[in-house]
């Protein structure tokens, strides 16, 4: 018998785990098996057909718990795929009679998977993230990749041609989740697939239900890594001569310092990452326009200074140890794969697929030498698709990227809803992307993009509270309350990976760039570069608003904006 698939929305969750948190309902993951059989008569004596008013694909089931006391679900069949979405569940009968059918969210939709016991409490309290169901509006723009070719999987002779597609849309919408199920989707119907993600990203990304029974292995088809784990991948000769971030900024300050030496009237008042990502991104590459550039524009000035640290000092200083920059690298795999490209993973498959996540953080140089390896792979006779997807106003390094300057096609902004993000927290932190927009005006820039409109959110949510101390010192009390209120007192809860553990530990504390704190044993802190593209129901933004200059730059809004669009529905600002 074929067995259906069982969905549950957001909604459904969040009322399925307040019943178990009062005890009514302790094992309802037994009653969905009966849902996973074809329904019928026999099987559903108790199934109430809405019809009419919108409510045609509606259903309504009781389910008896025992001692009396029944579940109601309400739920929608599919009849594309014969899944079932179960979008409200109460215990009290009258519940199911009160509220407005019409209004029940059908999105986000998460699949269970079979999950009882610890598991299922594991499922109900946030794990069920990794088992995402694409929106129709996901989907829409999802099935645009890979759709130019018709792959050899199925018998057909594929379109030679190089495809290429971005979307640019605000956090909380879903890129991550629709790259990674289009790319399990993809890798399904007989692709070759190139998943690349940022570091913080990878270690969620790898808890995704669809990619266990994917192996990141290239020669069966599939990897899925950082763009460093491709390099190293693709050219394991190089893995031993690449310098770490670290290394390459203790040879810019050593490099300042011989500039200082040279030239009486300069002082670079400090060497930080930000100041190595400028060089490489506007000092070494001088061969390109960047005068609409915005991150350019706003830190013209500091680049006009770190301008005096001469490029061929920079080149030396690799040469002399032998080893290569992140920018070099670049550069050499741009003019490698131009001429060679790296052979097709597996012949089997028809054509390739590379999807780039968090692509704003990206170099420009970065960025085109996977454009010469897809070109590469084209010109060898494969279908080969890009898609790459981002969101500006979420650059959190002042990179040289721009979705213009790679001279592809338009950028899409598709219509996604934010299913992260309530109402109340995109109103907040929406306002701080107008400074943003501001400074571009100022400077001749690009203004950033339109973020996500409030009445898009998915719920209304609570108001986002802002505790407000005299000094940073004092403000350490709001943590030591916080540690006290979770009863983390000892290590043996968090040893022990108990549920309990679970729970608590899904409250991070959110800064900027670094904060030292004697909590930082008991409390998960995490900084701006660390939740990219990462959520959490409940956040503390702690002590984060600081700036190095007089007036904060275009970096520091988008970075506050970052770190508050975290957040699903709890946000405390203190």
């Amino acid at each position: 018998m074929e067995m259906r698939q069982i969905q549950l929305t957001r909604q459904a969750i969040q009322d399925l785990r307040n019943l178990q948190s009062t005890g009514s309902l302790k094992v309802p993951e037994r009653l969905f098996e009966r849902l996973t059989e074809t329904p019928d008569d026999s099987n559903f004596p108790n199934t109430i057909h809405f019809s009419g008013g919108g409510c045609a694909d509606h259903w309504r089931s009781r389910l008896d718990l025992g001692g009396g006391s029944s579940l109601r679900l309400i739920w929608t069949l599919n009849q594309e795929d014969s899944s079932i979405r179960i979008l409200y569940a109460a215990q009290r009968d009258d519940d199911t009679y009160s509220i407005d059918i019409r209004a029940l969210p059908r999105e986000p939709a998460y699949t269970w998977n079979g999950e009882k016991g610890i598991d299922w409490s594991f499922f109900l309290n946030g794990h069920y993230n990794y088992s995402p169901v694409m929106t129709q509006a996901q989907k829409s723009t999802s099935d645009q990749i890979g759709q130019h070719t018709a792959v050899s999987h199925y018998g057909e002779n594929p379109r030679i041609g190089f495809f290429a597609h971005i979307t640019q849309s605000p956090p909380g919408t879903g890129k991550t989740v629709t790259a990674a199920l289009r790319a399990c989707d993809l890798y399904g119907m007989g692709w070759n697939v190139l998943f690349l993600l940022p570091q913080s990203l990878l270690e969620e990304v790898k808890e995704f239900h669809c990619l266990q029974s994917i192996p990141s292995d290239m020669s069966q088809g599939f990897f899925y890594g950082t763009f460093q784990d491709w390099v190293k991948h693709a050219s394991p000769e190089s893995e031993s001569s690449i310098l770490s971030p670290d290394e390459e900024l203790e040879i810019l300050k050593r490099l300042a310092q011989r500039a200082e030496q040279s030239q009486a009237s300069l002082n670079f008042q400090g060497i930080r990452q930000r100041d190595l990502i400028l060089y490489q991104s506007f000092v070494l590459k001088q061969d390109s326009d960047q005068t609409k550039n915005s991150v350019y524009r706003e830190n013209a000035d500091r680049i006009e200074v770190l301008k005096r640290i001469s490029p061929e000092w920079w080149d030396q200083a690799c040469k002399d140890i032998n080893k290569l920059s992140r920018s070099d690298i670049a550069t050499r795999l741009c003019e490698q794969w131009e001429q060679t490209p790296v052979t097709l993973p597996s012949k089997d498959r028809g054509g390739i697929t590379v999807i780039i996540d968090e692509s704003q953080d990206y170099l420009l140089s970065e960025l085109e030498a996977i454009k010469k390896l897809c070109r590469g792979w084209q010109k060898a006779g494969q279908p080969t698709y890009l898609w790459l997807l981002g969101d500006l106003n979420q650059r959190i390094m002042p990179v040289d990227f721009d979705w213009g300057a790679l001279e592809l096609v338009n950028v899409q902004e598709p219509d996604w809803k934010c299913f992260r993000n309530s109402k109340r927290i995109l109103e907040f932190s929406n306002l701080f992307l107008a400074p943003a927009s501001e400074n571009a005006r100022q400077n001749k820039a690009r203004c950033p993009y339109q973020p996500t409109e409030a009445d898009y959110a998915y719920k209304t949510g609570e108001k986002v509270k802002l505790i407000k101390y005299p000094s940073p010192l004092e403000a350490e009390v709001f943590l030591e309350k916080l540690c006290q209120s979770l009863g983390r007192k000892t290590k043996a809860i968090e040893a022990s990976k108990s549920l309990i553990y679970k729970l608590v530990s899904r409250i991070k504390v959110l800064y900027a760039e670094t904060y030292q704190s004697k909590y930082n044993d008991q409390l998960e802190f995490l900084n701006v570069h660390e939740v990219k593209g990462r959520e959490f129901d409940t956040s503390v933004v702690f002590n984060a608003f600081k700036t190095t200059t007089p007036e904060p730059t275009s970096e520091d809004w988008w970075q506050w904006y970052t770190l508050l669009t975290r957040t699903r529905s709890r946000l405390v600002i203190v």
